[in-house]
């Protein structure tokens, strides 16, 4: 997947498993350049001097391509690709906020993406990440600190430290991981049943809509649609993982929650409903020309 064009903001970039990933397969890392500058000659009073000093750092987008490219067809962007997914890639809205222990202390940061397939199958991306890599200014945006937190929250934490699902107090499955981890993605923080909007969660920062690219490393691929109790929360496959990074041509696409009051956020959801409505019916428009053909 190419880049989405200009200058890219990186709202989350986790440079150390970029660099142990690129370092581990032997992938050549470009370093800085010398730059010599040589300053004017002016005879007897100040002869010319040649400094040296290294450039600008190789940046978070050049990396970033290398990883891509090292990766090849390990990393999918079609989630409808056949199970286990390991690298995963994607285009389109994120949903960012903290995953906090049942008292609400922050443990790390939360990425939620809801991918449609080909067949209309939702699939959940769920990411669980550093709150360092975060964009400073999306750190220093203080989410409301109360809301609905998960019992299950330490048992998610174990896991994604050791990898395994091993008969906690809560998860005695991968399935019952996966259910975990979406109802935290989509519901964590809400007050309310009918406000599941992410403005109305406690401990959420924010989203990026629709343009938002994000790359991640999958720990779990469950497929949820031929169990007993179906889909959770209208996903029928989960991925669970680690973000590398998440970034936008353009921080007019980033919400922060924060900076708007309830009336303010009514106006951009219902602008935001509009466009929707009106992609699905050019979508049903375009369907219904093919079967008249």
């Amino acid at each position: 997947m190419g880049e989405l064009g200009g200058l890219q903001k990186y709202l989350y970039w986790s440079e150390r498993r970029v660099l142990q990933w690129l370092e581990g397969s032997d992938i050549k890392i470009p370093k800085p350049s010398q730059q010599k500058l040589t300053t004017p000659n002016f005879g007897n009073f100040a002869p010319a001097i040649e400094i040296s000093r290294p450039s600008c750092d190789v940046s978070k987008t050049k990396l970033a391509e290398l990883f891509s490219r090292s990766l090849g067809k390990r990393i999918v962007s079609n989630l409808d690709s056949p199970a286990p997914i390991e690298f995963a890639q994607g285009v389109g809205s994120v949903l960012y906020g903290q995953f906090v222990s049942p008292d609400g202390e922050p443990l790390r940061a939360l990425m939620y993406s809801r991918v449609e397939v080909e067949n209309q199958d939702q699939v959940a991306v769920c990411l669980f990440g550093s709150m360092e890599n975060l964009a400073d200014f999306i750190a220093d945006s203080e989410p409301v600190k109360k809301g609905w937190t998960a019992s299950s929250a330490g048992d998610i934490e174990l896991f994604l430290k050791t990898g395994e699902v091993d008969d906690g107090m809560y998860l005695d499955s991968v399935e019952d991981l996966a259910r975990e981890a979406v109802k935290i993605a989509c519901r964590q923080g809400e007050t309310r049943p009918d406000r599941t909007d992410g403005y109305y969660r406690g401990f959420t920062y924010g989203e990026t809509r629709d343009v938002a690219e994000w790359c991640a490393e999958i720990y779990w691929d469950v497929d949820l649609s031929e169990t007993p109790c179906g889909p959770e929360e209208g996903h029928s496959r989960v991925l669970i993982g680690a973000p590398l990074w998440v970034r936008t041509p353009s921080l007019r696409s980033v919400y922060l929650y924060s900076e708007y009051t309830k009336r303010e956020w009514q106006n951009i959801s219902q602008d935001a409903q509009q466009v929707v409505r009106e992609s699905f019916w050019k979508r049903l428009q375009g369907a219904l020309r093919i079967m008249r053909k």
